[in-house]
């Protein structure tokens, strides 16, 4: 229950508050994807809490999430991370989710946005994604590389929660 209200609560309240268009499409694909970060998130914590103690576990799911997040493309380009480091990139659920954001929000031939000055960079939402390095990703694609980050926490719940079971007996 709370796995579904509390990020559609989230995203009703940022969505219209940040002057998105008035788009059910665009709504349910950025939901889509809050649903699936909710659920890698809670499957992360679930992994953790059974394998570890609380108190190595809360720093274990934080020191895990930093690099996730450090490599998701949100604080550098994925173009300017060094090559040996790129494949962090690939491995990142937080890069899948901030694509699959932004091509929810400005992809799909979204029009140009309202501009109050006589030069925006950003009135058209393709330069943005373009300057992204988000013009050719895919969105289904994003949602696949989540969904696949869920069944496999979920695996390694099973194995966790099995593995507790046959140590306590």
């Amino acid at each position: 229950m709370f796995q579904v209200l509390c990020p559609t609560v989230f995203l009703l309240s940022g969505y219209f508050l940040t002057g998105q268009p008035c788009d059910l499409f665009r709504l349910l694909l950025m939901w889509a994807m809050c649903l699936l970060l909710t659920m890698i998130g809670q499957t992360l914590g679930l992994v953790a809490g059974a394998a570890f103690d609380s108190q190595l576990g809360v720093f274990l799911v934080a020191a895990s999430t930093i690099p996730m997040f450090m490599f998701s493309g949100f604080f550098m380009h994925l173009s300017d991370i060094p090559f040996y480091l790129r494949w962090l990139s690939r491995v990142s659920y937080f890069r899948y989710a901030f694509e699959a954001a932004m091509l929810s929000m400005y992809g799909f031939e979204r029009e140009n946005l309202d501009c109050s000055v006589p030069y925006c960079h950003y009135k058209s939402p393709t330069k943005l994604l373009e300057d992204m390095g988000m013009a050719h990703s895919s969105y289904a694609l994003d949602i696949v590389a989540l969904v696949v980050w869920v069944l496999v926490l979920q695996a390694v719940f099973y194995v966790v929660l099995r593995w507790r079971l046959r140590v306590s007996r």
